[in-house]
């Protein structure tokens, strides 16, 4: 099963065809629309009109409409979003369907992120279009509210914000009314005037009272709608109506209670209870109605409450769905707890087999909770755990899942199993394995369903191995194979799972083939299933491993793969999917080595946004490290480092090895400020560790203690490093890693004027790097990687691939000088500044270039060669090429 949206919750309700005219409100409404208002604010108690208000005003315009009627679920930040997009999809569906993917603009850790494109390309249309929130009363969640205000703040002006509630909302109201960009309706405005009021009741209602008992009613309830309507349908039917008016009074509250016995009490029999019984419902629909009551005439029933005006609301315009108004859906709820508790759980358990058979899995859930129906929210979570991931709604499921006592849960081992899985994927490490545990206890306990025992156990065996994965622990192969052994054929998510586990311990273990070979496996087993949440993580980790494997454009046509994959799911109306997060996380790692740097960026924060709506922790995580890398190689060293500081934040959740996983990024980021101290620390704290070549994690470590040895021009040392981690490397075809420890071995090299040496070791680079097409690989070494690529030019090899790479660097170059202030000193405290071309000769000067080499590489002559060093020697007044290159180096020439 998949979860659904309610279409209901996306338009207005239907307005009865005589209203009471209130043209000095639909002025204020219109002014709303001039100026630079961002805000239209109706803020009343209930049943003052808001929203019916709304619905006539709308009428009367000819705006392009996105109508959102909120309530307490919508508190969830994926919930809220889903909703969002499926309505401003009304006016803007180019941008709305491109909402997840496209809003890329990551600054705050909640979904501002996510809504910083949508803005963008709202503002390149014409449409003009009103966005209403009703019923903001509902929203409680501060994510929410700064999502909304960062709307009203940011939409452009065609684009008209109305929100309607009950309470104010915590937004900035103050600052808009201090510069004029706030309308507000309140209860004084909405309350029905004398003449309004006389309107309703004697032309809406059709009561013919007279002028006094008018003004006394609306005296009596100071023009509240409600109390209006209420004291109307009381009095008809009566004789005695002056009497009635005379007798009626009291607070609001009191008077509800008094009329809504009077109106109740005065339905017949068997409508009171269609009433009672159905009023458990936030909304309604006849076959919903007719299941919760037993009877077959549930539309007719509906209809006939419509017309006689007994606070029932059509939602759409085919009568199909309905809702009490709120009110009298509360007074309705209490009565029914007072007359019939009893009811009150068979009501909630008939409405959740209802949802749960129209694929409306979160509200079965909810009445299912709300039933106490143990054994329905434990099928509900057995059966759809994994699908209510796949919409972000982890964190409502383990709410729902703390709804059940302990003592329930410790009873029913599935549904502690299930319990196990949500804490997993969000991080909640210490309540997994209680969980398990309590699971297997009930097996020990009561050994009834051996076939069904034998499955619960590989739930356990393939969580357990995935626990194990995030800590490092070696035995998570054993209990992914362990899971397989007990899992049934067809258990395809738990099998798809484990298989998973089995692909990322061997990857991490340095051996790319079978590791391909189980996330393969994984993956045609999830397209078998039609799971669309592991089927993204897992070609995320396939397109992952085969990047490492060096196959860069293979791991690219995997990402491909994905996104048409989503495209599908998307086109059968099932929405953007928050685990194509991860997949636009490695988009951006791939688009960053490939050089093109913008794209890179906006799909890695893309990743980094849709993860935190997705809330998978271990997901998160690994997307922060995919934006480090990206914001790094683009120079945001600040937001690089804050990037990776936020993926170990949130890899705590998980594990102190995961933790330790994201330090060596650090490190790197620290050696690119020029912090060599900062990265010495990291390298000090690793003094114990003597085997680089164990696993990736040692690699990438030995990678990294080899370039901060370099900074520290510990050459022998970083030499040391780099042989171990080459060697094992090579032979796992780690060819990322392989790639990373020649290009250091060549700088190394070159630093110890070996140039020789650096120079075959820098042609082994390029014969691996060049199929590919690797660049930041080389050219984010700098300056002397481009005098080795020159010198491998200069000797007729590899001259394609060289140029391309030459030129990358080259425009990196220009890049970073355009971003230095303009007013900046220059360099060179000299007299008479060398030219570009003598600093040229000086670096290949300072790598132990011959004169016939140097002349070779500019393509100059010799005696060229030797005029531009008489030059370099009388401006840096020395008398020889190593006092010229001690001098440069004093002076920051190289």
């Amino acid at each position: 099963m998949s979860t659904s949206l309610l279409a209901t919750k996306l338009q207005p309700f239907v307005a009865r065809a005589h209203l009471v005219a209130r043209p000095r409100l639909i002025e204020r409404l219109d002014a709303g629309l001039r100026g630079d208002r961002a805000l239209l604010l109706i803020s009343a108690p209930a049943g003052f009109g808001k929203t019916t208000l709304l619905v006539d005003w709308l009428r009367r315009q000819s705006l392009s409409l996105a109508w959102l009627s909120l309530d307490a679920g919508d508190n969830g930040p994926a919930r809220f979003l889903s909703y969002l997009n499926a309505a401003v999809q009304k006016i803007y569906p180019e941008a709305a369907q491109g909402l997840a993917a496209a809003l890329h603009a990551a600054s705050l850790p909640q979904i501002e992120p996510l809504l910083t494109t949508l803005v963008h390309e709202i503002g390149s249309s014409t449409q003009t279009g009103v966005l209403i929130f009703d019923d903001y009363h509902a929203i409680e969640s501060p994510v929410v509210h700064e999502a909304v205000a960062f709307l009203i703040d940011h939409l452009p002006p065609q684009v008209h914000v109305i929100i309607a509630g009950r309470t104010d909302p915590p937004l900035p109201l103050s600052q808009l009314r201090a510069h004029d960009r706030l309308i507000e309706l309140r209860a004084a405005d909405l309350s029905f005037t004398l003449a309004e009021a006389t309107a309703f009741l004697n032309e809406v209602m059709k009561l013919d009272l007279a002028e006094a008992d008018v003004l006394a009613l609306a005296e009596r309830t100071e023009g509240w709608i409600v109390g209006l309507q209420l004291a109307a349908l009381s009095l008809q039917g009566r004789e005695d109506r002056s009497g009635f008016v005379q007798a009626f009074s009291g607070s609001h509250r009191f008077v509800l209670d008094y009329l809504i016995e009077e109106v109740l009490d005065r339905q017949p029999v068997d409508l009171q209870s269609f009433l009672l019984q159905t009023s458990v419902l936030d909304q309604m629909t006849a076959p919903l109605c007719n299941a919760l009551t037993g009877r077959s005439d549930g539309q007719a029933i509906l209809q006939h409450l419509e017309q006689a005006n007994l606070f029932v609301v059509p939602l759409d315009d085919e009568r199909r769905w309905y809702r009490y108004h709120h009110l009298f859906s509360d007074l309705l709820r209490a009565r029914l707890i007072q007359t019939r508790p009893d009811l009150v759980p068979v009501l909630q358990r008939r409405a959740s087999e209802w949802y749960a058979q129209n694929d409306l899995i979160a509200e079965a859930m909810h009445a299912a909770v709300a039933a106490g129906d143990v054994d329905q929210v434990a099928h509900l979570a057995e059966e759809n755990v994994i699908a209510m991931m796949d919409h972000g709604e982890l964190s409502k499921l383990v709410s729902w899942m703390n709804a059940v006592p302990v003592e329930v849960r410790r009873v029913r081992p599935w549904l502690c199993v299930a319990h196990a899985w949500v804490s997993v994927y969000t991080g909640q490490m210490m309540a997994v394995e209680p969980c398990l545990q309590e699971a297997e206890r009930v097996l020990r306990d009561s050994a009834v369903d051996h076939d069904g025992d034998a499955r619960l156990a590989g739930h356990i065996a393939a969580i357990r191995s995935y626990v194990a994965l995030l800590r490092g622990n070696d035995t998570a192969v054993e209990l992914a194979c362990d899971a397989l052994l007990n899992l049934r054929d067809n258990d395809f998510m738990a099998r798809g799972f484990a298989l998973r586990v089995l692909g990322l311990a061997y990857r991490h273990d340095g051996d790319l083939e079978t590791a391909l070979k189980f996330l393969q496996e994984s993956n045609e087993m999830n397209l078998t299933a039609g799971d669309s949440h592991l089927a993204m993580t897992v070609l995320h980790d396939l397109a992952y491993t085969q990047f490492l494997h060096g196959e860069l454009s293979l791991a690219m046509s995997t990402c491909q793969t994905a996104l048409h994959l989503a495209e599908e799911h998307r086109r059968r109306g099932g929405g953007q999917l928050p685990a194509m997060g991860y997949i636009y996380g490695l988009l951006g790692r791939l688009l960053c080595e490939q050089n093109d740097l913008e794209t890179a960026r906006q799909y890695a924060r893309t990743g980094v946004a849709l993860s935190r709506q997705w809330e998978l922790t271990e997901v998160l995580a690994d997307c922060y490290q995919h934006l480090a890398v990206v914001l790094q190689t683009c120079g945001d060293l600040d937001s690089a480092l804050d990037a990776t500081r936020a993926a170990r934040q949130t890899a705590r959740r998980l594990s102190d090895w995961y933790v330790a996983a994201f330090e060596p990024r650090e490190a790197r980021i620290q050696l690119a400020y020029g912090d060599v101290a900062a990265a010495a620390r990291w390298a000090a704290a690793q003094q114990g560790m003597t085997d680089f070549g164990g696993n990736s994690h040692a690699m990438v470590k030995g990678l990294t203690l080899a370039r901060v040895f370099i900074a520290q021009r510990r050459y022998g040392e970083a030499l040391s490093v780099l042989v171990q981690v080459l060697q094992a490397s090579q032979i796992v075809q780690v060819i990322n890693h392989v790639l990373e420890a020649l290009v250091l071995q060549a700088l190394v090299f070159q630093a110890l004027h070996k140039i020789d040496l650096a120079v075959s070791t820098l042609e082994r680079a390029l014969r691996l790097g060049e199929p590919q097409g690797y660049i930041r690989t080389f050219i984010d070494e700098g300056v002397p990687m481009g005098d080795l690529l020159r010198l491998v030019a200069a000797r007729g090899h590899y001259i394609d691939y060289v140029n391309r790479l030459l030129t990358a660097l080259q425009a990196d170059q220009n890049r970073q000088a355009a971003q230095l202030p303009p007013t900046a000193p220059s360099p060179q405290p000299l007299i008479e500044p060398l030219t570009d071309r003598e600093l040229e000769v000086l670096r290949l000067v300072s790598i132990s270039q011959s004169n016939k080499a140097i002349a070779q590489t500019l393509v100059i002559s010799i005696e060229t060669v030797k005029k531009h060093l008489k030059n370099i020697y009388g401006k840096l007044d020395v008398h020889s090429r190593v006092e010229a290159v001690h001098r440069a180096r004093e002076l920051s020439l190289l």
